[in-house]
């Protein structure tokens, strides 16, 4: 077989097992002795230590690889291959800032953890979400613990403090908050004041408080129908290895793009196309990566494992930063981001041990396929955009 087939097959393979899909697929066989010998060879190396730069050579992937399976993978091949990818740089000394606020994002957690809220409006459709009005007349999504979606409100949170990791600035900061179930009635909406025991039922906590997630309410959100086929054909031209010369709009939407694919599979997120969740900024050059309350979820059954591996199949093309950003990041530097948040010093984990470790096998698998598009298409073709 082919060097291409074995490289992308192994990293496609060892994330499926150390993640735990095939365990949760009644219809899956179990995994063979190559598969259980490619997922030990990652599982027992050091996550912060690259591989020998003795790997084999490697080429890229490309459609034919939708159709391998466990038994196309060489006993031989690792799914490690980040060598191969630039030296890594240190995280920004900058503070973080999200693309559309005036201010940076620990100047709105701070106040977002204080600040007196005047109105609660529900706005969710498929779970329990409030825009939320606070004093001075800013603005922020709550999505309070519920019934539903006992851990939604620790995944956007998560979701936050993995991105800020990344020194990533296309996700909007959220951070946890408890509200009284006495202050949520007495500001609720007006409209909605008869909703409230219905409201109320949904919502889990402990005696009259509730926690959830505020997440920065993005102003001036624009449809750009990314996710329609006729979008999705467009921007996938965008990131192929061979696109050529594309606007500067385009390339600013298309690294946003590339990013959010990847960041996607690296936190297992399934909801990114189900209908209202890729949008752009007020401008329409930038892309915002919101909605991550599906996220996390471990183990990852295969129908949904293969859902986000198709998109980011699509990607030849990456940011230069995420690229080396991910690289970067190591499991110290990603808990001391998650402790970062109040509700972690309340006594909440925001993510637990087998999420973490699912979260960095699927890591490996991201930068073996930078690497094996490297190989073979070069830094200037792959690394594209910032």
């Amino acid at each position: 077989m082919t060097s291409r087939r074995r490289i992308v097959g192994a990293a496609l393979v060892v994330s499926s097992v150390l993640s735990g899909f095939v365990a949760c697929d009644p219809n899956a066989r179990a995994p063979g002795a190559a598969e259980r010998r490619a997922a030990n060879d990652v599982s027992t190396a050091p996550r912060t230590t690259p591989p020998s730069p003795t790997s084999p050579p490697r080429t890229p992937p490309d459609d034919d690889d939708a159709s391998i399976g466990a038994d196309d993978v060489d006993a031989d091949v690792r799914a490690d291959a980040s060598a191969d990818v630039p030296t890594t740089s240190a995280p920004s000394a900058a503070p973080a800032r999200f693309i559309s606020l005036d201010v940076d994002d620990d100047a709105w957690i701070a106040r977002m953890r204080t600040a007196q809220s005047t109105r609660f409006k529900p706005v969710g459709t498929s779970s329990l979400v409030f825009k939320t009005t606070f004093t001075g007349g800013v603005e922020a999504a709550f999505r309070p613990r519920t019934r539903t979606h006992s851990r939604g409100w620790t995944s956007e949170v998560a979701a936050y403090r993995i991105a800020r990791a990344l020194d990533m600035d296309q996700v909007p900061p959220a951070v946890s908050r408890a509200f009284s179930r006495s202050e949520l009635e007495s500001h609720l909406h007006a409209d909605f004041s008869e909703d409230w025991p219905a409201l109320d039922e949904q919502m889990m906590g402990r005696g009259d408080i509730v926690w959830g997630a505020l997440v920065y309410w993005v102003p001036g959100l624009r449809d750009l129908e990314l996710d329609t086929p006729r979008g999705i054909a467009t921007w996938s031209r965008w990131l192929a290895h061979d696109a050529g010369v594309v606007s500067a709009d385009e390339a600013s939407l298309a690294g946003d793009l590339a990013t959010m694919l990847c960041f996607d599979y690296l936190i297992a997120n399934v909801d990114r196309w189900s209908g209202g969740n890729l949008r752009a900024d007020r401008s329409g050059r930038r892309v915002v990566i919101r909605d991550h309350n599906l996220a996390f979820l471990s183990p990852l059954p295969r129908a949904q494992h293969q859902r986000v591996l198709g998109h980011v199949r699509r990607v030849e093309r990456f940011s230069r930063s995420f690229v080396l950003a991910l690289r970067s990041l190591d499991e110290s530097r990603l808990r001391a981001s998650l402790a970062a948040d109040p509700a972690v010093a309340a006594g909440t984990t925001l993510l637990d041990d087998p999420q973490i470790r699912a979260l960095f096998d699927r890591r490996e698998a991201l930068l073996s396929r930078v690497a094996a598009h490297l190989d073979a298409y070069g830094e200037v073709a792959v690394l594209a955009f910032p």
